[in-house]
């Protein structure tokens, strides 16, 4: 065992700061984005927006360096991850243990959870989780996302439906093609206020317990330096007026 501890010990110190000495002797960070999951990422390569690439931006600066972003998908977003596509992913990336067996988080900078969002006009329909799941019920979510992974594990009887660009799935809630959605709060608050005729079906009710943060590669190094940096612009305020300009409030 004390064998093993000493391996662990040498193997830790001979990575320990590789990828932040790596990204700034090239200064630049390659940054992982799905790009269709606002409010922390979307748009396009060349003009992304949200709260996570302002973030990513910061970021760079507090590294000295320049951000270079990767368009990933959340069906290839571990692929990639181990292919090293790019140093981090910052998109709104919820910590789970399949991901962190395979690198590291940082301190969570967003804490939520699944929320269903439907039609307004189905609200008195679904007045609770057992209503929702019920034969009739078409339940729509992208593929590759905890939205999908939340609704095979706790869904029996709703019907499913795979919908592949998670820029345009709620058109089909809009337009009456599926039902409910369980999507993260935070991307329920926006998108009701965008589309009035979507509410969410469940108000106040967070199904799960989430938190977002960066996904990198194992390096202590590198790790300090974002909890450092997620400390401070969380202690003065930074951090918190990006998510209020991003809803409105």
């Amino acid at each position: 065992a004390l064998q093993n501890q000493l391996f662990d010990e040498l193997r830790n110190l001979s990575t320990f700061g590789k990828d932040l000495q790596r990204i700034q002797a090239a200064g630049v960070l390659r940054v992982g984005t799905t790009l269709d999951y606002p409010p922390f990422s979307s748009g396009t390569l060349d003009q992304p927006r949200g709260i996570d690439i302002t973030l990513a931006k910061r970021l760079g600066d507090t590294l000295g360096v320049t951000v270079q972003f990767v368009q990933t998908s959340w069906p290839t977003l571990t692929q990639d991850f181990t292919a090293r596509a790019f140093d981090l992913a910052i998109s709104g990336v919820s910590i789970t243990p399949s991901r962190a067996a395979l690198g590291t988080f940082s301190a969570p900078y967003h804490i939520g959870g699944k929320t269903p969002i439907g039609r307004c006009l189905d609200q008195d329909r679904f007045k609770d989780f057992a209503a929702i799941d019920q034969p009739e019920t078409r339940v729509v979510f992208n593929p590759g996302g905890t939205n999908e992974r939340f609704a095979r594990q706790h869904l029996q009887h709703a019907q499913f439906i795979t919908f592949p660009d998670n820029r345009f799935i709620f058109q089909e809630l809009l337009a009456g093609r599926a039902d409910v959605m369980f999507t993260d709060e935070i991307e329920v608050a926006l998108k009701t206020q965008l589309h009035r005729p979507l509410c969410a079906l469940l108000p106040g009710q967070r199904l799960t317990y989430q938190e977002k943060a960066i996904w990198l590669h194992k390096d202590d190094a590198l790790k300090q330096s974002i909890d450092d940096w997620l400390q401070t612009i969380t202690t003065d305020g930074s951090l918190k007026a990006l998510f209020d300009e991003a809803l409105g409030r």
